[in-house]
Parts: C-alpha cells; structure tokens; sequence
C-alpha cells in the first residue's frame, strides 16, 4: 500500500481492517468454537476456562450476598455532596455494576460527618458518574427523636455525625437515613 492514496480507499473499504486483509490478500477467517478450543489446549486452555468459570460463579454469589445485605436489607443511607471525600483498599472492591460498588472497608468524609467502614459499604453513582450515596446495614437500635450528633455504631462501621445532622425514619420499614437536623420528614 506504500506510495499509494490509501485514505481515500478505507472509506471505500469499509475501514482500514478490510482494506489491509484486500491489499495483502488475507482470506477472510472464521471463527469457530471447536478451532478455538484446540488453539486453546495448547496453552492450558481447559484450565484456564475452568478458573474463569469458577471465578466469575464466585463473583456472582458475592453480587447475590451484598444485594440481600446492602439493597434488601434495612440500610442507613447517607447522602453524598460533591465534596465528599473517601479512602479505601484498591485491591479490595467489588464492582456490582457501572453505578453500584461495594467497599469492604472505607473510610467517607461528608458534610454530616465521618463514617469508617469495617464490613462494607454500597456506594451508589448517579448518571453523570458522581458518588450520591453510601449505605451500610441499618444500626439496631436508633433514636430519630431529634438531633443526634455524635458517635452511633453499627454492625461494622462507626458514624460521627457533626452538629445539625439527624437520623431518621427511612422510606422502608426499618430503614434510616441521614439529614440536615433542620429537613422536614
């Protein structure tokens, strides 16, 4: 192709792949499963199906778990701002899905307070990709009479609130979120 418009041709081509597999005379390859395996068993391939096989089942049982403990289960909510500001473990998150992810362990800094996480948290991004809100499994027993700043634990994690920051009732029977102390119900 040296020495020749070639540009001009890939349009016609239908991209540059089909104007090289022309220009070089490659046949156009087929893929097939069974070519695929035998290409693979030459570098362990049936093993290295059976570990990915078995990796993503896991991955998949862990999806199942965090969903029944973080999304089905009575959960504090706490609002994120865009100034929010988190620490965590790099090797050790858990991707649900483009939005959703979990943090076995976390550290979340917000306009309500600070919230360190032990036993995980499911953080949630809005469509433009910004972090909106976290949730832990809901504390046993809380008052919602009232402002409550301070220290309230819960089964793995430990919230501060700062000053003019409440609990409350959530949405769902037994849930509970974080607001301003001065937001109406």
């Amino acid at each position: 192709m040296s020495g020749h418009e070639w540009r001009k041709q890939v349009t016609a081509a239908g991209g540059l792949g089909p104007l090289l597999a022309t220009s070089y005379d490659v046949k156009d390859v087929k893929a097939n499963q069974q070519a695929a395996m035998t290409a693979a068993s030459r570098y362990e391939g049936e093993e290295v199906i059976a570990l990915e096989t078995q990796r993503a089942e896991e991955r998949q049982k862990q999806i199942v778990a965090a969903t029944h403990k973080f999304i089905e289960s009575p959960v504090l909510i706490l609002p994120l701002s865009k100034d929010v500001r988190y620490s965590f473990d790099p090797n050790d998150v858990m991707a649900v899905d483009a939005s959703n992810t979990v943090y076995p362990t976390m550290r979340l800094v917000d306009t309500w307070g600070i919230l360190e996480v032990s036993k995980g948290a499911w953080l949630t991004r809005d469509d433009a990709g910004l972090l909106h809100r976290a949730q832990v499994l809901a504390p046993r027993p809380v008052s919602t009479s009232g402002p409550s700043s301070g220290s309230i634990d819960g089964e793995g994690w430990s919230l501060t609130l700062n000053d003019g920051w409440k609990i409350v009732a959530g949405e769902r029977a037994g849930d509970f979120a974080v607001v301003k102390a001065d937001a109406k119900p």
